[in-house]
């Protein structure tokens, strides 16, 4: 018997600049003690981990020394990354996530990946109707 998922969030695609298409990316806000940043991410099924410029590390406050970096493997190969434990607020609701902090993911756009978004919401695309589907998981 098939399984049916209900949705209580339709978000439309979101272009970010002029000319840019309309893609699957919601507004996230970004909590790291007392601060807090939003911005917009790409919803990415194919992402290990969840991915932010560096910027935005820095505009929270965050200190990222060079010792602490890691090699992490992406789409372009190997890249320097922090990793940061902070809250995500999606949708109104908030969570606790990891976060890779890295100069190789572009500053207008991040990256919710499978390690904290997908963790905590039931996630759909509709590309026919270019919406982002979701609901909180419990």
């Amino acid at each position: 018997m098939p399984d049916t998922v209900t949705y209580s969030h339709a978000e439309p695609y979101i272009s970010v600049f002029p000319g840019d298409p309309p893609r699957p990316r919601l507004p996230v806000t970004l909590e790291y003690r007392g601060r807090a940043f939003t911005t917009v991410a790409l919803v990415d099924s194919g992402a290990d981990v969840s991915a932010f410029h560096t910027a935005w590390a820095h505009l929270l406050g965050a200190q990222l020394h060079s010792t602490d970096a890691q090699a992490v493997d992406g789409i372009g190969g190997m890249v320097a990354a922090w990793y940061l434990q902070l809250h995500l607020v999606v949708g109104g609701r908030r969570f606790p996530g990891r976060i890779a902090c890295t100069d190789a993911v572009g500053f207008d756009v991040g990256i919710l990946g499978r390690d904290s978004f997908f963790l905590a919401f039931a996630v759909g695309i509709d590309e026919a109707g270019k919406r982002v589907l979701y609901r909180p998981l419990p």
